[in-house]
């Protein structure tokens, strides 16, 4: 069987109360699960820029994104996929090298779902792709004060906390910048939720992940730092935007993917 015809998609998140304003990128295509995750205040990616980039697709539209980090595996959120049963594996697809949705671009790559592997912490060489480079083992970088690049098909409507959600995802790639806080400050804009060290948080005046977004890399000097999460709201000038660190989870990653 050809494994290049099978992507693995290697999931994990953090444990975390879900809260008003919330984000996480339900996946919004499977049960009552109506949210999916996007970038607010970006602007279209260009064609070839970000070749490991993942747009996870039911019903051929895109629900979440990740990120191939070898030419099996690709990396995501773990709530993006939390609920699909080994059954309904068939019923969702992994497109890359594509800035495009509807249609993808010549020389996008479909795929399917061959097994999904979760954090145990969790509760609730193809042509034309590259992989992204994760933190070097024994990193112990915060990246704090350093910009990094957001992208995704997400919504791409600033919505405060309070606010429900609304808008469509977007059918172009979209990018932006944001700048990593430390721990400390965005503690300090999440009064009422706990932000462990296994947590990152980045923002920007006026741009931001969203729904659909999930699942997508923050990338620092073209290495990727960061799994979108979750927030309040989405490029609400009170909350910065909560990512998985990928240093916290790195040995897992490693050990999953050999």
């Amino acid at each position: 069987m050809n494994s290049l015809n099978f992507i693995l998609v290697i999931t994990f998140a953090v444990v975390y109360e879900v809260s008003a304003g919330y984000y996480g990128g339900y996946g919004g295509y499977y049960g009552d699960n109506e949210e999916n995750d996007q970038i607010v205040g970006g602007y279209q990616a260009k064609r070839g820029s970000f070749q490991f980039l993942a747009a996870l697709l039911r019903d051929d539209e895109s629900f979440c994104g990740g990120s191939l980090i070898t030419p099996n595996h690709v990396l995501t959120a773990a709530h993006c996929v939390d609920y699909i049963k080994q059954a309904d594996y068939g019923f969702v697809k992994v497109l890359l090298n594509t800035t495009t949705i509807h249609p993808a671009d010549d020389g996008a790559i479909h795929r399917g779902v061959k097994k999904i592997v979760h954090h145990r912490n969790y509760n609730s060489g193809t042509s034309g792709i590259s992989v992204v480079s994760l933190p070097r083992i024994g990193t112990t970088l915060s990246y704090a004060g350093l910009w990094g690049t957001i992208i995704g098909f997400g919504r791409t409507h600033k919505t405060l906390a309070e606010e429900e959600s609304s808008g469509h995802g977007s059918n172009k790639l979209l990018e932006s910048s944001v700048k990593v806080i430390t721990n400390s400050q965005c503690s300090a804009m999440y009064v009422d939720t706990r932000i462990s060290s296994s947590m990152l948080c980045a923002h920007a005046d006026g741009t931001d992940t969203c729904q659909g977004d999930s699942g997508g890399p923050l990338i620092v000097h073209g290495t990727q730092v960061g799994i979108v999460s979750w927030g309040y709201g989405c490029a609400d000038p009170r909350y910065a935007g909560v990512y998985t660190r990928l240093t916290f989870f790195y040995s897992w990653i490693k050990s999953n993917t050999v």
